[in-house]
Formats: structure tokens, C-alpha cells, sequence
């Protein structure tokens, strides 16, 4: 019974997305690990978008250590109903292997979506990334980590750059979780701090340096591609001054780039976050000239 149950529920999913113009297609493989397994992704695809649509990659959250593509459905479906044709792409979680295999990983599958841009129907200029918490985290790495660094395999020729960021509570700076104010008065993030544990290469004496080789602030420069960063105004779990901070660096140098702190918000994807996100991704699509048609 239970086993019956749950194929109606999947079907009772798949006639939800149909009635509302998405289809979806599971278990595409976008590459492998080094051990050889098989990376997954899940392409949502709203009706009518033609073969030249723009592309999203999609980054499931869970502190890096927890989360997957069922999991992250509803978001990729947020963002499919906006005009994108969304790549929502498994990575290797901590448990399996430490940094910088997470970021490889997305970098894997910008760079796989790119070379097949006709096969996928969709423009390889026009590619935003975008999650919430450690998928945010990620599409920001995405966004700013030079072309060249952690890069991973598979698809080399291919450009793993993408052309706007969508940041929705994602850490932009992991020192803040070696603070020890912070640590001292927050009890959300010393626990966020065991995660980060299991996902640094080295845990031995303090690794500061180690955690801004993996922030997002720590490549803010002139040239990077639009940000939107969004943050609650009383997360404890990823403080909205990490936002802040990223603000003013991008600000610093010259990148288009749009904060929004939502009142009273805790950790989450907010009415007022979502109204931001359907706004950045409409100028996105509408606004094909600002973007480098070759990806670069």
C-alpha cells in the first residue's frame, strides 16, 4: 500500500507541473565524479520558451552536507515559470567528499550545458545561477571564482562562467563562523560551524585563510557579472552582514549589484525575496544586449 501511495503521489506531481506548462525530465547525467559515479541533473522546461532560451542553473541547499533534486523542486519550478529553462544539478554533499568538489562540480555542469546549448534549446551567453543557503553559497562561488580554478572535468573547451548571480541566503564570507563574538552569542552558528567542519579540506589549527579561499568576497572585482543577495533580517543561521559586506566590496569595484535585507525574515525564501527574484530574472531575459553573447 505504501508503495502504491507513493506512485500516486508522482503521478499527482507530474499532472501538477503538466497543468501548469512544465515539463520535466529526471537523472540526465551532466558528468562523473573522480571515483566515476554518475552526476544528475533535472531539467524543467515551461512550454513555448523556443530553442534559444535562457538558462538557469539551479543549486540545491542543505549546509553543503544534506539536501537533493526532489528536495529542491518547488524552486526550480519558481524559476522555470519565470521564461527559464532550469538545470537543477546534484553535487557531491560533504559526507562524500570535501571542497572543492562541491564547486567542481557546478562548475562541471555550467561547462556541460554550455556545449550542448543546441541540444538543449538555450542561449549559452544568457546563463544565471542561482540558490538559496548553501545553493546560494555556490552560485555566487559560480559567479566570481576565476575561470581556471576549480574547475573539475569533463567539457574543458566549454566557458563554466555565468552571466548573473541569484543569492538568496547564501553565506558570501565563511569566516564569520570563526568569530569567536559570534560563536560566543549564537548558538545557530556554532552548529553552522560542525557543517563547515565536514566540508573544509583541513580542520587542523585555525583554517581563516582557508575559508576566504571559499567566499565569494573574497573575488570580488571589476568585471563580474550582475548579483541580486538576499538575506533575512533576522537570520541567525546566515547573518545578512555578510551581505552587507559583499555589497560594499562589489560596490568597490563597479558591479551591478542589488542588496535586499527583508524585514522580520528568518532563514527562508521570503514573499518580498520572490518578488525580487521575478523582477532580477525579468530584466535578465528582457535585457539581451548586457549580457557577453559568448559567455565570457
Amino acid at each position: 500500500m505504501i508503495f502504491v501511495a507513493l506512485i500516486l503521489l508522482l503521478l499527482s506531481a507530474g499532472a501538477a507541473l503538466a497543468a501548469r506548462g512544465i515539463s520535466v525530465t529526471k537523472d540526465v547525467i551532466y558528468g562523473k565524479t573522480t571515483e566515476g559515479r554518475p552526476l544528475r541533473m533535472y531539467i524543467y522546461e515551461p512550454e513555448g520558451l523556443g530553442s534559444c532560451a535562457p538558462a538557469f542553473i539551479s543549486v540545491h541547499g542543505g549546509a553543503w552536507i544534506e539536501g537533493d533534486l526532489e528536495g529542491n523542486a518547488e524552486f526550480a519550478v519558481f524559476i522555470a515559470e519565470l521564461g527559464f529553462k532550469v538545470f537543477d544539478v546534484e553535487y557531491r554533499l560533504s559526507r562524500e567528499a570535501r571542497w572543492p568538489a562541491q564547486i567542481e562540480d557546478c562548475k562541471t555542469a555550467v561547462r556541460h550545458v554550455r556545449a550542448n546549448y543546441r541540444e538543449y534549446g538555450i542561449d549559452p551567453g544568457r546563463i544565471m545561477a542561482g540558490g538559496i543557503s548553501a545553493g546560494g553559497h555556490l552560485a555566487c562561488m559560480l559567479g566570481v571564482v576565476p575561470e581556471g580554478k576549480y574547475e573539475g572535468g569533463g567539457w574543458t573547451w566549454a566557458s563554466s562562467s555565468v552571466q548573473a548571480v541569484l543569492n538568496i541566503v547564501g553565506p558570501a564570507d565563511l569566516r564569520y563562523y570563526r568569530d569567536p563574538e559570534i560563536l560566543a552569542t549564537n548558538v545557530n552558528s556554532r552548529a553552522f560551524i560542525d557543517w563547515i567542519d565536514a566540508l573544509v579540506p583541513d580542520t587542523r589549527g585555525d583554517y581563516r585563510e582557508m575559508l576566504a579561499d571559499m567566499s565569494p568576497v573574497s573575488y570580488a572585482r571589476p568585471g563580474l557579472c550582475p548579483h541580486l543577495n538576499m538575506y533575512g533580517g533576522i537570520d541567525n543561521v546566515v547573518m545578512y552582514q555578510m551581505g552587507e559586506d559583499y555589497t560594499k566590496l562589489l560596490d568597490k569595484a563597479g558591479v551591478p549589484n542589488t542588496l535586499l535585507v527583508a524585514e522580520g525574515i528568518w532563514h527562508e525564501f521570503s514573499e518580498e525575496m520572490r518578488q525580487a527574484t521575478r523582477e532580477f530574472c525579468r530584466d535578465f531575459i528582457e535585457e539581451k544586449g548586457f549580457f557577453d553573447p559568448l559567455g565570457k
